[in-house]
């Protein structure tokens, strides 16, 4: 059954709804912090569901070249900030969210490689491809151990969780003091496409629909996102548009955003990615 929520953010209970969805769903913006969510929410077996076989496919056939340069990107974009400290141990790294394990399978050459999915069957083909121990579960409810991990990445991930902020508080308790979270969101404020859209489609783009290929429960713009880490415990290094993208005409879009943040400071792109520490 659908769940009310209270704001993940600041708990505040006053909305405005910006969209209805089908059903009981709305598209709804807390009047105190400004974040947009869902609410209800979905229960959490049934979005479970729609992250099968048929899901993947598109990832591991169709798009399976394309998306492989956009980790590539991904990771040497991480090794900038954080990469193999000379000799020893190469540093832990935990992708939550890892899908089919495309980006660990990169990431193993420079990092130990560990992942977090809820989907069952995404699970058992990383296992199954790469050998690794991937945990099945929300990161909050894994109760992995404190101070393990050099870095965690969560890719188009924290959008989708039902309870982002207690997530990100469990990223900070397993995260090493000295440790790196990288965060990549779609961004709320992506005006630049939400005008082509509506140019194109001739109608208003849609922010959530419960037969979503990948349902959206959080909305997050450059300023929420900020506030709900800074609550997690931790200070943002950098945020910024990026591409997220791998269909040319999508990728262009995001050029535009990246473009116009060049320009003004301002975030107007389709993307949002945050690079954080922990608060000292």
């Amino acid at each position: 059954m659908p769940k009310y929520i209270k704001c993940n953010l600041c708990s505040g209970e006053e909305t405005i709804v910006i969209q209805k969805a089908e059903e009981l769903y709305s598209v709804v913006k807390c009047k105190s912090c400004g974040l947009v969510y869902v609410n209800p929410q979905p229960a959490q077996e049934e979005l479970v569901n729609f992250y099968g076989e048929e899901y993947y496919r598109e990832w591991t056939e169709r798009q399976r070249n394309v998306r492989i340069f956009l980790w590539r990107k991904r990771l040497k974009d991480l090794e900038k900030y954080k990469g193999k400290k000379g000799e020893g141990e190469a540093p832990v790294l935990l992708d939550v969210g890892c899908g089919n394990g495309d980006f660990l399978e990169l990431a193993k050459e420079t990092y130990q490689i560990h992942g977090t999915e809820i989907s069952p069957f995404a699970v058992e083909y990383v296992k199954r491809n790469l050998g690794t121990k991937i945990h099945m579960g929300n990161l909050d409810k894994l109760n992995l151990l404190p101070n393990t991990y050099d870095v965690i990445t969560i890719w188009h991930t924290l959008e989708h969780m039902p309870d982002p902020l207690e997530n990100l508080k469990e990223a900070k308790r397993i995260l090493k003091n000295d440790g790196l979270l990288i965060i990549e969101v779609p961004n709320m404020n992506a005006y630049i496409e939400r005008a082509i859209y509506r140019i194109v489609k001739r109608k208003q783009e849609r922010f959530f629909s419960i037969y979503d290929r990948e349902p959206h429960l959080f909305h997050f713009t450059p300023s929420t996102l900020k506030d709900i880490l800074k609550r997690a415990g931790f200070r943002v290094v950098k945020c910024g548009p990026e591409v997220s993208q791998v269909i040319w005409h999508k990728k262009l879009v995001e050029y535009l955003g990246i473009t116009a943040h060049r320009l003004t400071g301002m975030n107007v792109g389709s993307t949002i990615r945050v690079y954080a520490s922990k608060e000292d």
